[in-house]
């Protein structure tokens, strides 16, 4: 957020002088640039309505939402309890990105469907995770090694999990807010 409040002052004063020598539909295009400029907000404390008194948020490690090209996209992901008598449980893999509880939907700048093919099984290890009534359990995952990210631009991000349900006896899916983050060219 610093970063894009720095980047925009740089830019304030030109805009200014543009503007002021601007038509109102040449002044109605910079405002909407200006606004393209920078991506919309999200980060891991968007949360999407409850699904079955669960929650998921996800955002950028580090809170950023612009990165360089050939960069890891590390996520941070959320999952809260909202109910007020029910233990929910997930499967947390050693290796998240493995996990076959996990889906993406994945949007490139190009309005192309880039999201990971989800997997069937796991081999590995890993361990149950209690998210009990109230609480707010948290975990990493690298996206960028389940997807390139080759094309600069915004992507639009939205996660799925499947977490247990021990009163319903079956799995429940989550799903998170949509995360936009920004590919930059490297320099």
């Amino acid at each position: 957020m610093e970063q894009q409040r720095k980047e925009f002052a740089c830019r304030a004063p030109i805009l200014i002088e543009t503007m002021k020598e601007c038509s109102p539909c040449s002044f109605l295009l910079c405002v909407l640039a200006v606004g393209h400029a920078f991506p919309a907000r999200s980060n891991a404390t968007d949360w999407e309505p409850p699904t079955n008194h669960l929650q998921m948020s996800i955002g950028l490690k580090g809170d950023e939402t612009r990165i360089s090209t050939n960069q890891p996209i590390k996520l941070l992901i959320r999952l809260r309890n909202l109910s007020t008598d029910e233990t929910f449980h997930f499967y947390r893999a050693n290796a998240s990105e493995r996990s076959p509880h996990f889906s993406f939907s994945l949007t490139a700048p190009s309005g192309k469907d880039i999201s990971p093919k989800p997997r069937d099984f796991f081999h590995g290890s890993g361990h149950f995770i209690d998210v009990e009534p109230g609480q707010v359990k948290e975990m990493e995952l690298d996206l960028s090694l389940l997807s390139k990210f080759d094309e600069v631009g915004i992507y639009k991000i939205i996660a799925k999990y499947d977490m247990w349900s021990p009163r319903a006896n079956t799995s429940l899916k989550v799903v998170s807010n949509e995360l936009s983050i920004s590919i930059v060219p490297s320099r």
